[in-house]
Formats: structure tokens, sequence, C-alpha cells
């Protein structure tokens, strides 16, 4: 919900000065594979992206881009048995 809200402001700002802009979400590679024990996180990382390109579509009129960065698995001890 708080992305959402920062995307409708943020645009609404743009928006109202006609100023182009760019958004930008952090999302990742597990928006897009399944992995055990992760359902919440993935599914999380799979509506950030629909948030995203469903906000570039919408406020492409305006000159206001939304792009997603999808970093992948960073090795940790604590992700151990997600490899």
């Amino acid at each position: 919900m708080i992305p959402f809200l920062l995307i409708k402001a943020f645009s609404n700002a743009l928006i109202s000065k006609a100023m182009p802009g760019s958004i930008i979400n952090i999302s990742s590679l597990s928006s897009t594979m399944a992995r055990s024990k992760m359902t919440a996180y993935q599914c999380s990382k799979a509506a950030m992206d629909m948030l995203s390109n469903s906000a570039a579509y919408e406020l492409a009129q305006h000159q206001i881009r939304s792009n997603i960065l999808a970093p992948g698995l960073t090795e940790t001890s604590a992700n151990q048995a997600q490899r």
C-alpha cells in the first residue's frame, strides 16, 4: 500500500507542475521464481512489478517513467536453503 501511495503522491506533484520524471521501484528476481518458504516475499515482489508496470502505462502520457530494479539473490548464511 505504501509504494502505491508514494507513486500517487509523487506523480500527482509532477503532473501538477507539468514536469517529466522517473519512478524507480526495487523488486527482486524472486518475483518470477518460486522458492520454498518464500511465498509472501515473492508475492509482494510480483505485486511491486505489476504496480510499476501499471504506473508506467498510466503515467507515460505525462512523460513520467516507472522502472524496476530487480537484483538477484546475494549469497549469505541466512539464505543457504534458497540456493
